[in-house]
């Protein structure tokens, strides 16, 4: 997901494969040839989400936590003496000289986490139709796992450099590539049973299956977070160890298929059919040694393509790096609103599940009332310039600051989801002549991981700018926001429908 809290990418589509028999979800999702495999890849997408969101509950928390403790040791250690432990109450933490370290090292933690991300994502892609899914997940989930634990242990001792060392565990969680990578592998494999003529309504449903379990993540990370810290982390540790045992379950065949045409000099020669899996550490070494090569020949190629599906890249580039605006919440509803982390995340987890409505909303809307005024294509952009315009108001309203005004716009935020998935069907149906789907897919997902790797921490260290300053309201932070989203609404208007 996947931040967990955002919009995630489909990679490529597979060809389209004749069948008279639809599975739930809307006639959206095609029969395979073993109906068990959609089972477990919803498995796993729903088990990786959880466990990311138990994690993202808790990164405030302790981050705040390690730099508070340092400032009252270094200041009023009596203070400490009294509460008989190294923990700090949350109410003492909310000075603003504290609160602008935190968003420095907040913005750290999503920036190393996801730079490995960006080198080894393109390689993950390049080798998922020569090795298969099952490697690629393992390597992945057990990252992230050995990560988590790490970055848990560093904050459990208490230590003055705690904050450095949990920053240190989370590069290892890019080198599995994260989100980003497990996020492009799932959507690889469920996007072959994808009906092309219905690419919107199943991206929908997809987005809203990781928003609802990212959702009970944040419910059960906001229960444990008030007295059971390290519990949480162990869930959430257990999660990934969870998405990695499905390796376990899955078949060797899935994933395997042809490559997606990004880069004309193979990564690795086609293993035979009997002997497509490859020994995990080979694979690792095999990933290591492509990544920078395939990195740089997507960033090369990444506009090289007809006027439509550039502007929609372009409008990508923006929407993904203002959405992440969306990492601040947890930060600056506490600090603004006086609420402790548990209740901020309890709020969070109503605007993932005002979402999840808006997403199942999305298909029968569509289908029974939008489909009868608008063509496919103009449904898309309809959606796309509702979403911005959306998100636009919602975050000139949240900067202001006055709490119902606020919360009233992070509802309003929350209801903004279809763009993303809008814009990615709008794209591939306008592709020119030796355009592909799969590589316009695999330069929407390096993009998104680029998002991830800038969004985050430019918008965290710009948050801790305005709180060192001593004229700007902390609010500004989402009127420049509202700036970037008034820019993006501009471009909206250079998307037509086809004729």
């Amino acid at each position: 997901m996947l931040s967990v809290n955002e919009p995630l990418e489909s990679p490529r589509i597979g060809h389209q494969r004749a069948s008279s028999l639809l599975v739930a979800m809307d006639t959206v999702w095609l029969k395979r040839r073993d109906g068990h495999t959609i089972w477990l890849i919803s498995s796993i997408m729903a088990f990786s989400s959880i466990a990311r969101a138990l994690q993202n509950t808790s990164r405030v928390y302790l981050y705040e936590q390690s730099r508070c403790r340092i400032q009252y040791l270094d200041h009023d250690p009596a203070l400490l003496s009294t509460t008989g432990s190294l923990s700090v109450p949350e109410a003492l933490c909310k000075t603003e000289e504290i609160q602008s370290t935190v968003a420095s090292f907040v913005g750290a933690d999503f920036f190393v986490s996801a730079l490995p991300g960006i080198f080894v994502l393109a390689a993950y892609q390049k080798l998922l139709p020569v090795v298969g899914f099952r490697p690629l997940l393992f390597l992945n989930a057990l990252a992230t796992a050995i990560s988590l634990s790490l970055y848990t242990i560093s904050f459990y001792f208490q230590k003055r450099w705690d904050a450095y060392g949990a920053l240190a565990a989370t590069f290892i969680d890019g080198i599995g590539g994260g989100d980003a990578v497990l996020s492009t592998l799932l959507y690889s494999v469920i996007a072959e049973t994808c009906d092309e003529s219905n690419l919107s309504i199943s991206n929908y449903y997809q987005t809203a299956i990781w928003n609802v379990s990212k959702m009970a993540g944040t419910v059960i990370g906001s229960a444990l977070l008030r007295s059971h810290v390290w519990v949480l982390n162990s869930c959430s540790i257990l999660g990934f160890l969870i998405t990695a045992a499905h390796y376990f379950l899955l078949t060797s065949q899935i994933g395997v298929g042809e490559e997606d045409g990004t880069s004309t000099e193979p990564l690795l020669p086609r293993p035979k059919a009997s002997a497509a899996m490859q020994p995990i550490s080979e694979i690792a070494f095999m990933i290591i040694r492509s990544s920078v090569r395939e990195t740089f020949t997507v960033l090369f190629s990444l506009f090289r393509m007809t006027h439509i599906p550039k502007m929609c890249l372009i409008f990508f580039i923006l929407h993904a790096n203002a959405w992440k605006i969306r990492e601040l919440f947890p930060q600056f509803t506490s600090t603004t609103l006086s609420w402790d982390l548990s209740t901020t995340n309890q709020w969070l987890a109503l605007l993932d599940l005002i979402g999840w409505v808006v997403l199942m909303c999305l298909p029968p809307l569509r289908r029974y009332v939008l489909s009868h005024f608008y063509s496919h294509t103009a449904q898309d952009i309809l959606i796309i310039r509702a979403c911005v315009l959306d998100e636009l108001l919602a975050c000139f309203a949240m900067g202001f600051s006055i709490a119902p005004v606020y919360l009233i716009g992070m509802c309003s935020f929350a209801m903004a989801h279809g763009s993303m998935d809008s814009l990615r069907s709008f794209g591939a149906q306008h592709l020119g002549i030796g355009e592909t789907v799969p590589q316009f897919y695999t330069r929407v997902a390096f993009i998104l991981s680029l998002a991830r790797l800038i969004g985050p921490a430019a918008w965290s260290f710009a948050y801790s700018l305005i709180l060192k300053s001593s004229f700007l309201p902390p609010g500004a932070i989402f009127w420049g926001a509202a700036g970037l989203w008034t820019f993006i609404a501009v471009i909206t208007m250079t998307l037509k429908a086809k004729s």
